[in-house]
């Protein structure tokens, strides 16, 4: 449990700002899914660090995966522009 002093955690504040959008939870699940692999891409470096560079790369790298769909390639970018 977190200290009242302490900001909450990324993917914490991520699930809140989507629920205060009203997206399904599937969307929510797939954001913080995506989240973790763009982290992990970039050797666990926070979101904040990096550059619209980064996101650049990993949106053309196709999250991290190859061979992906069209509709995933697309869920990709909407991630990405909601980080």
């Amino acid at each position: 449990m977190q200290n009242n002093n302490t900001p909450p955690k990324l993917l914490d504040q991520v699930r809140d700002r989507i629920r205060v959008k009203h997206y399904s939870i599937r969307t929510e699940a797939q954001y913080v899914q995506w989240i973790k692999r763009f982290i992990l891409f970039n050797g666990k470096r926070h979101p904040l660090e990096l550059g619209a560079g980064s996101r650049s790369i990993f949106i053309a790298s196709g999250g991290g995966r190859e061979g992906i769909g069209f509709n995933t390639e697309s869920g990709v970018v909407c991630f990405a522009v909601f980080i």
